[in-house]
């Protein structure tokens, strides 16, 4: 979490990037969805990652990670991975 993001933002950061993994769009109902939120509250945290620079909506409202939202996105899976076989090994 290089930028100093949030917890909640890099769970944000985190499901963006797993569900572009999945699926060929992510929608703020995806996410909502994923991270059992509110679609109210989705919408805006995407709006500050997006005013952070790490995400952006296309037309259709579709959220995509910028190549710095993907490094975020990477570092935090790569943390998380870190954490988990520490817990489990």
């Amino acid at each position: 979490m290089e930028m100093g993001l949030s917890k909640s933002q890099a769970h944000y950061i985190k499901a963006v990037y797993e569900l572009s993994v999945e699926k060929t769009v992510v929608r703020i109902c995806d996410i909502a969805e994923r991270l059992n939120f509110s679609k109210a509250s989705a919408s805006t945290a995407i709006t500050k990652l997006e005013q952070m620079g790490l995400m952006y909506k296309d037309a259709e409202r579709h959220v995509y990670l910028t190549a710095e939202g993907e490094k975020e996105a990477i570092g935090v899976m790569d943390k998380y991975a870190m954490i988990h076989g520490f817990l489990v090994d």
